[in-house]
């Protein structure tokens, strides 16, 4: 594999080797921002069908994670959602199995889930109207259904309609304010990550069973990320290590990821990685991001340990 990647690399010292208390510096031999990690993941539904009301922040974020009521606000095309006067509901059907299509495509639920309306009882009760009908072209790994009602506080019940059966007339004022469908469900927000690449080995999940030519292409890709992120040639992984931080999600762009110092304990048995998270300056996109920084450095047998700094001002 040391063939294959090579030896001769273009490198950037971004910082001097310098003898600290107790320990010392290592050079720092190239960085670069790291764009693969995704800010939000599915989260897989439970086999069985899940209903919520949502009256509040707090139970959105709870199951929606802190940034869920503006991503559920732009998936509902609504600017916010004000829950003195509104709600949101939602059906999540994990019961589904997920069947494969001709030609080989990725695997999806057979049936979208939709809510088609609601209607208000007397006794302040709400029956919420929901079913299945056909997909069209898109994948659904984990049909939910969202939908934004003016908010009522009383019991909520959830009444499933025959498939593809027209949706029943909302009686009186119209509850039913805007709908959307998340072919993935909840989206789960990526945290924090900190690792290091010691090897070529390291480079594909070593779970991964498939035939070695397969894992070698898969190798050889990541290698080539690694190398273009940090602007150098290659890695070479008999000398060098990549070590990388994110910075967990953030609620908008700007947001960076630096790691400022590498250093070794005096014994050579300890690697400390310090990094901070700078916050944006100026305007910045309302938009979810994941910053994150990879270096490159010399090989180091011994642990690696992360601290965070404060970011300084």
């Amino acid at each position: 594999m040391a063939n294959h990647f090579g030896i001769g690399l273009a490198m950037a010292a971004c910082l001097g080797p310098a003898m600290l208390e107790g320990g010392e510096a290592l050079m720092i031999l190239a960085r670069g921002p790291w764009p693969h990690i995704p800010a939000t993941s599915s989260a897989p539904l439970p086999r069985e069908l899940r209903t919520w009301v949502f009256r509040d922040e707090e139970s959105l974020r709870h199951i929606a994670g802190d940034h869920g009521e503006s991503a559920v606000a732009r998936t509902l095309g609504v600017a916010s959602i004000d829950f003195a006067k509104q709600m949101v509901v939602a059906v999540g059907d994990g019961t589904q199995p997920l069947v494969g299509v001709s030609g080989g495509g990725s695997p999806s639920a057979p049936l979208r889930v939709e809510i088609t309306g609601a209607a208000l009882a007397e006794d302040g009760s709400l029956a919420v109207h929901w079913r299945r009908a056909r997909r069209g072209e898109e994948i659904l790994t984990a049909p939910l259904a969202l939908a934004l009602l003016e908010r009522t506080d009383g019991v909520v019940t959830f009444a499933r309609t025959p498939d593809d059966a027209d949706p029943p007339r909302e009686d009186g004022r119209k509850l039913l304010l805007a709908r959307a469908l998340w072919p993935d469900g909840w989206s789960a927000e990526s945290a924090s990550r900190e690792w290091v690449v010691r090897n070529a080995g390291s480079l594909v999940d070593p779970r991964m069973k498939a035939p070695e030519p397969v894992l070698e292409r898969l190798r050889c890709e990541a290698a080539a990320r690694y190398a273009r992120a940090l602007h150098v040639e290659a890695v070479d992984f008999d000398r060098q290590m990549v070590i990388g931080v994110s910075g967990g999600v953030q609620r908008s762009g700007g947001y960076r990821v630096e790691i400022t110092r590498v250093e070794a304990d005096a014994p050579g048995k300890i690697l400390t990685v310090r990094w901070t998270l700078h916050a944006p300056e100026g305007f910045a996109t309302a938009v979810l991001t994941h910053p994150a920084e990879v270096i490159l450095v010399d090989q180091f047998d011994g642990d690696v340990k992360f601290v965070r700094e404060p970011e300084a001002r």
